[in-house]
């Protein structure tokens, strides 16, 4: 059905994401997740996160790769968050990191990080599984850019957590090191 409807120029990417999971195993499961992934990013563009999550967690249940399933995992969070259920996007952000963890995957393991700390402060949960995260994150990442985005995140959940001085001091390392890279939107998001 989906290849038909592809051929008709008619698929948009939720319908066929649904029909290519439906196809599993005659399709591969990696062309689902591809479809749902982009479907999900269309809803959230709309607001429409309920949508979003639906075709998320349609696509989770045949994705049979590591890779896969941690970024349905932190789509999936990322959907929730901005839903207002922080709680479910902790928990999709915990299991991709363990996915990543498992995979030696840094590239996941910041995006699981960075993930939870947008779900920590949507909800205003604790900081506490943000910044062990975000500090793991930190450990591995050699980026810059990746870095003083995760130096963002760590000031705001060690706000969250009640340690001032240290989100001060993630906060103004942050700062110095958007200065450096000369790029505002990095040090508007490190000044928050």
């Amino acid at each position: 059905v989906a290849t038909a409807l592809q051929a008709q120029g008619k698929g948009e990417a939720a319908v066929l994401a649904r029909h290519y999971a439906a196809a599993v195993p005659l399709e591969p499961p990696a062309t689902a997740v591809r479809y749902a992934r982009e479907a999900a990013r269309r809803s959230l563009e709309t607001v429409s996160f309920d949508d979003a999550i639906a075709v998320l967690h349609d696509a989770l249940t045949v994705a049979d790769d590591d890779f896969d399933q941690a970024d349905l995992l932190i789509d999936l969070a990322a959907a929730y968050a901005r839903s207002g259920d922080s709680v479910a996007a902790a928990r999709c952000c915990d299991e991709a990191a363990q996915l990543a963890r498992g995979a030696g995957n840094t590239q996941r393991l910041v995006r699981a990080a960075q993930t939870m700390s947008e779900a920590t402060w949507r909800g205003a949960l604790h900081g506490a599984p943000a910044v062990a995260l975000l500090r793991e994150a930190l450990a591995v990442e050699t980026d810059v850019v990746a870095r003083c985005e995760l130096l963002s995140a760590l000031s705001g959940a060690l706000a969250l957590c009640g340690e001032g001085d240290a989100s001060r001091r993630a906060s103004d390392e942050a700062i110095s090191l958007a200065a450096k890279l000369d790029q505002p939107r990095l040090l508007l998001d490190a000044i928050h």
